[in-house]
């Protein structure tokens, strides 16, 4: 009964909340992200990957932001036994597909990132695209769940991985 009466209470209040996707605000957040990529061919392997990222964007239309995301991420590769750690930037394009004033939202990002680590030469490029449902918690805070793929090219050979991920990660949209 008590875990209904909050259920219920939770979901009126949230009603009552709106977004802040409009033109002329911010979007300041961070998440987690998970992802277990394949890798077929002669060096064939199995890397897991745990993200943990920041990003700070502005909305230049109502419903659109652009921004930059940075990102830590460390690979381990259970065959060998190898660990890996990677930073990342790049810029983003986000878009949220409903209208400011829902409480429940859905968005789709993409971006291109590069990723560095002290033993490599030059920059890996990463294309990623990703999305999923938001649920705003008040006007300011939203929670968001993701799923998406992304396409890793590492510029000193010819070795392209392509990842499905997923992550949750808590925005924090701020007006002026």
């Amino acid at each position: 009964m008590k875990i209904t009466f909050l259920t219920i209470t939770i979901l009126f209040i949230s009603q009552l909340s709106y977004s802040q996707i409009t033109k002329n605000s911010w979007l300041v957040g961070g998440g987690v992200s998970f992802a277990n990529t394949i890798i077929d061919g002669e060096n064939a392997s199995e890397t897991i990957n745990i993200a943990i990222s920041s990003n700070a964007g502005y909305f230049v239309l109502d419903k659109l932001a652009l921004g930059t995301k940075l990102s830590f991420t460390s690979d381990y590769i259970p065959k060998t036994s190898i660990k890996t750690n990677f930073y990342t930037v790049g810029p983003f394009v986000r878009y949220y597909l409903f209208s400011p004033e829902k409480v429940f939202n859905i968005y789709a990002q993409t971006a291109f990132e590069f990723k560095y680590r002290n033993d490599s030469e030059g920059a890996i490029r990463t294309f990623s695209a990703l999305g999923g449902p938001v649920i705003f918690l008040n006007q300011h805070v939203a929670l968001e769940f993701n799923l998406g793929y992304a396409n890793t090219n590492f510029k000193n050979n010819e070795l392209n991985i392509k990842t499905i991920q997923s992550g949750i990660s808590l925005q924090i949209h701020l007006t002026k």
